[in-house]
């Protein structure tokens, strides 16, 4: 409960006393008192309580259930309550909301003298969608015909974070699911809807619950294609159960039209496309024609948005603009807003009208944005919301702005808890930076399209190349999982990403965003010559990063820690000779081994090395990142593991680069939105210049190889970047290591260069 009393506008000991009260009493001035009673006037003026006319304090405002959140369902509860001063006659109360310039009426009253208290529920002051509303202050003014007006203000009265509903039911449950899954909390969402699995259920609950688990289902399709099927299955099955005329078919049937439009944006067949987009009218339509029977806002503003969507890709600009406003005047929550903002923008790119589509897509992008601003993870909240910044992207590179172009594609990126939105002047700054001495390049598979850009001269280019819907990023995976190998893979994504002009360069810098980050680069060739012969290279987390000086490789002030002894797990007896390299080759190593290899002494590591080596069974969690583990040996009331998630609130500021020779430690396929997920968003938010890790599970023996000729290649002068080249050189020049499987799956990103 939020209770705020204000001071009244009137003062009825100054009146009584003949005095004006927007003044301290003329007798006061000079005297010894006067001093006291300014401070105490001034005192109360600046913190609130007294206005410039007054010292009464009879007006109180409560909040029953705290600050106003605007995304739970209307309650039909008290959320206002008013305690009135005492009064002659009739009064006028007006609440409002002050959202900076902007003063939002809710609701006007008139009451008599001897009303004390008025109670103002959910529905009465926010209407039918509260949504709508604006973050700002809530302001009550009391009006009485020839008095002064008493006003009564409490701050920062909207509570912008999503609401979920507390309740154990399974329609709380399944609330909750719902929201978390329109959040991004796919992890979250499927542990509610594990936690109903089994039980007996109405078909409309056990229809949604099929519903949801499909989304989830959906939502892991970039961990792994089955899950797509899998989607498909839940949802014609949720189909088939729902109820007729209820909120759940039509719901059942709004994801089936958002699927239609996912297959039609995703085919290179023009039949299946238009066939695909047709099916998703039919029954967006249908859904939006069962809604508006019911009432049902919130279900007809969501079957608009589909039909917006699939009319916008087929070229309709009139209905796209009919559908999204209908949607628009049903509700108005920021994803509607900036959803019904890309369909305008997609139609009129598609019209040849890009200047317009430009500022459609920006403020879909805008709205975005102040989401991700409003939120704690912002890989959950970008996770569902990646639409406007690549549809911009697409945008600006018709336009030809480059820049422009880039800037948007930056923006798909997870930020960190140190990073803030990128700046056109901060990717201008990168270009001028690297000139002559390095090569930015950023990729981004935008659907029918692979954008690429390229620094050059200061400057950037950028080249569109056309392909099959999502080409680039399936042909990455297919040489992902060929280990390298795959060279038909290696030719398409060599020819599309470098082209036939590639500039010259000893250093080439990596920014994929998405999918393609987890290309082995090493294997792709420029000119006929593989990129491991002609140059070093590393990943960025992002462009902005490229501003960033970072020194060399120092050989003081490595830890080692290897082979740990964990129950149920083989030994790793490779490891310890990779770790014995290190300190045979480098001066003053820390080496910890077997059961020593612990936690504890990780953590220690952590504040003091430079270089922080970990040679240990590792564990990725695709479906939720920031909980894989390195393995490391038991202790006294620790089992020796160590998250992600853990390793984040680490002190790794002093370390120039953490090496971990576990298992697809680098990077990997993870639900959601960040393309560093795991250990690599880990090592960077606790302040770590680089990380070294692997793409897929590497033999125990052929990583300690490697970690030997990375050793064997740092003198104190090169940056790791240059070190990982020699030690790849190195590996591929022995037959034991010559397949690329053994050396091209090391991954270096660095936070700089």
């Amino acid at each position: 409960m939020i209770s705020v009393v204000s001071c009244s506008q009137r003062s009825a000991t100054l009146a009584a006393s003949g005095l004006d009260p927007r003044c301290p009493p003329a007798a006061s001035v000079g005297s010894s008192s006067s001093p006291l009673w300014i401070l105490v006037y001034l005192l109360g003026c600046c913190c609130g309580f007294i206005s410039e006319t007054a010292l009464a304090s009879d007006l109180e405002l409560t909040l029953p259930d705290g600050k106003w959140s605007i995304s739970r369902p209307l309650q039909q509860t008290e959320v206002l309550v008013i305690s009135l001063p005492a009064s002659q006659g009739w009064r006028r109360v007006e609440v409002a909301l002050v959202s900076g310039a902007v003063t939002i009426p809710l609701t006007t009253l008139e009451v008599d003298a001897e009303q004390a208290r008025i109670l103002l529920s959910d529905a009465e002051l926010f209407g039918p969608d509260p949504t709508r509303l604006l973050e700002g202050d809530l302001l009550v003014s009391v009006i009485e015909q020839g008095l002064e007006t008493l006003r009564s203000r409490i701050a920062s009265v909207i509570d912008v974070a999503p609401w979920y509903p507390a309740g154990g039911t399974p329609e709380d449950v399944l609330e909750r699911a719902g929201r978390k899954l329109r959040e991004g909390l796919t992890t979250d969402a499927a542990k509610e809807l594990d936690s109903l699995r089994g039980q007996k259920m109405e078909p409309t609950l056990s229809s949604e619950w099929m519903r949801l688990t499909a989304s989830v289902q959906q939502a892991y399709s970039n961990v792994s294609s089955i899950h797509a099927r899998t989607a498909e299955q839940f949802l014609v099955e949720a189909a088939g159960r729902a109820p007729d005329q209820t909120a759940v078919r039509e719901r059942v049937l709004i994801d089936q039209a958002t699927q239609n439009i996912r297959n039609a944006s995703t085919s290179s067949d023009r039949e299946e496309w238009r066939t695909e987009l047709t099916s998703a009218l039919a029954r967006a339509r249908s859904a939006l024609a069962q809604a508006q029977a019911r009432g049902d806002r919130s279900n007809a503003a969501a079957a608009l948005v589909e039909i917006a969507s699939a009319a916008s890709y087929r070229g309709w600009v009139q209905e796209t603009r009919t559908a999204t406003a209908a949607a628009l005047d049903l509700v108005g929550d920021p994803d509607t807003a900036w959803k019904c903002a890309v369909a305008r923008a997609r139609v009129l790119m598609i019209s040849g009208k890009l200047d317009l589509a430009r500022i459609e897509a920006s403020d879909a992008l805008a709205t975005v944005e102040r989401i991700r601003s409003q939120r704690g993870d912002d890989a959950a909240a970008l996770s569902p919301r990646r639409d406007p910044a690549m549809l911009l992207a697409d945008i600006e590179s018709r336009r030809g702005d480059a820049l422009a172009s880039l800037l948007a594609a930056e923006h798909i990126r997870v930020r960190g808890s140190r990073e803030t939105a990128p700046e056109r002047a901060d990717l201008e700054e990168v270009a001028r930076r690297v000139q002559g001495l390095a090569v930015v390049i950023v990729t981004l598979d935008a659907g029918g399209v692979l954008l690429v850009w390229t620094s050059r001269d200061g400057a950037w280019e950028l080249r569109r190349v056309d392909q099959n819907p999502g080409e680039a990023t399936r042909r990455g995976s297919d040489l992902h999982r060929s280990r390298g190998s795959d060279t038909a893979a290696v030719k398409w994504l060599s020819k599309k990403i470098f082209g036939s002009d590639f500039p010259s360069c000893d250093r080439l810098l990596l920014a994929p965003i998405g999918g393609m980050r987890r290309i082995p680069w090493g294997v792709l060739n420029i000119d006929g010559s593989t990129l491991v012969d002609r140059c070093s290279w590393s990943l960025l987390p992002s462009v902005s990063a490229a501003r960033r000086a970072l020194g060399p490789l120092p050989r003081e002030g490595w830890w080692t820690l290897v082979d740990p002894r964990v129950p149920q797990q083989p030994a790793l007896q490779g490891s310890r000779v990779e770790g014995q390299r290190i300190v045979d080759r480098l001066p003053q190593v820390v080496f910890k081994a077997g059961a020593e290899a612990t936690r504890t002494a990780v953590i220690e590591a952590t504040r003091e090395a430079r270089v922080l080596h970990i040679a240990c069974h590792g564990e990725f969690h695709p479906y939720q990142p920031t909980s894989s583990q390195l393995l490391l040996t038991p202790e006294a009331g620790c089992d020796g593991v160590l998250s992600a998630a853990e390793l984040a609130k680490q002190d790794l500021s002093n370390c120039r680069m953490l090496a971990l020779t576990g298992c697809e430690t680098a990077i990997g396929s993870a639900a959601g939105a960040d393309d560093l997920a795991g250990f690599p968003r880990a090592a960077f938010e606790a302040g770590c210049q680089a990380i070294l890790g692997t793409l897929w599970p590497v033999e125990d023996s052929s990583a300690g190889r490697l970690v030997a000729s990375l050793v064997d290649a740092t003198d104190g002068r090169k940056g790791p970047a240059e070190v990982l080249r020699e030690a790849c050189s190195d590996r591929r020049a022995d037959p034991r290591d010559r397949d690329p499987s053994a050396w091209s799956g090391w991954v270096l990103v660095e936070n700089g260069w």
